[in-house]
C-alpha cells in the first residue's frame, strides 16, 4: 500500500513538473502588465513612498538596503538584501518628480528584470490615482512556468495592496 502510495505521489509530481516547463516553454519570455488604483493620499506623499527605498513598509522581507547613485545619470539606485539572501537591484531609470517614475528591477537569484513605470496624478488633495505598468523579462523557462501558473501580476497586485496599507483606498 505505501509503495502504490509513493508511486502515485512521484507520478503526480512529475505531471506538475512537466505542466510547469511545458507552460514556461510556450510561454513568451516578455510580458507587460497594467493596474491601477486610488490612494487617500496627496500626490507628494505617494511619490516620497515610491521614491524611498528606506521605507520599511516596502517589503517584510528586506533585511538590508545600500543606496547609491547611478554613474551615467546620477539618479538613485538601491541594492536590497532580502531575508532569504536572494539580491534585488533597482534603479531609478527616469523620472518627473511627483508624477512618473521608471524603476528598473533586477532579481538576481531567478534572473528576471523588470521595468515599471509608475504615474502620479492627483485627483484631490488626499485622493490620488497610481498607475503601474510592469514590463518583465523573464529568460528561465521554469520561473516563467511558475509565474504564468501562480499570476503573472502577482507582484502588481503586491505592490497595489502594500500602497492600500499605506495609504487606504
Amino acid at each position: 500500500m505505501a509503495k502504490k502510495v509513493l508511486v502515485i505521489t512521484l507520478g503526480l509530481i512529475a505531471i506538475l513538473l512537466g505542466l510547469i516547463f511545458l507552460v514556461g516553454t510556450v510561454t513568451p519570455s516578455t510580458f507587460k502588465i497594467h493596474r491601477s488604483g486610488k490612494y487617500h493620499a496627496s500626490q507628494q506623499r505617494i511619490w516620497a513612498y515610491l521614491t524611498s527605498p528606506t521605507q520599511p513598509s516596502k517589503s517584510e522581507q528586506v533585511a538590508l538596503v545600500s543606496l547609491s547613485k547611478d554613474p551615467t545619470t546620477g539618479l538613485p539606485r538601491w541594492k536590497t538584501l532580502m531575508n532569504h539572501n536572494e539580491f534585488v537591484t533597482y534603479r531609478i531609470v527616469s523620472e518627473n518628480p511627483t508624477q512618473f517614475v521608471s524603476i528598473e528591477i533586477e532579481s538576481h537569484s531567478i534572473s528576471m528584470n523588470s521595468t515599471w513605470n509608475y504615474t502620479i496624478r492627483s485627483i484631490t488633495a488626499n485622493l490620488t490615482e497610481v498607475s503601474v505598468e510592469q514590463m518583465s523579462r523573464v529568460p528561465n523557462r521554469w520561473i516563467r512556468g511558475i509565474m504564468v501558473i501562480t499570476g503573472k501580476e502577482t507582484l502588481l497586485k503586491n505592490e497595489h495592496r502594500r500602497l492600500a496599507e499605506e495609504f487606504g483606498i
